[in-house]
């Protein structure tokens, strides 16, 4: 991979999990409680468990590592550390 081609991806994978932060609540209507692969502006996998997301994107040949995977929960939550 060139370094253009690195750099495309990179922006690709901030431009995605930006959509994704705008998009949750919206996502959280058909992917409350599920794991999902997001690209390209939407939810291209999702399972109940990590195991079965990473089954569902090996099928369709999905490089996960190019995806912004989440667990989308029923509500925010706000960690106090």
């Amino acid at each position: 991979m060139t370094e253009e081609q690195l750099l495309m991806e990179m922006k690709n994978f901030d431009r995605d999990s930006d959509l994704f932060n705008k998009s949750i609540k919206a996502l959280r209507k058909d992917f409350k409680d599920k794991f999902v692969a997001f690209k390209d502006g939407k939810v291209i996998a999702n399972g109940c468990t990590f195991d079965e997301l990473r089954d569902v994107t090996e099928k369709k040949h999905i490089d996960l590592g190019s995806c912004v995977v989440q667990f989308i929960l029923e509500k925010d939550v706000l960690y106090i550390l």
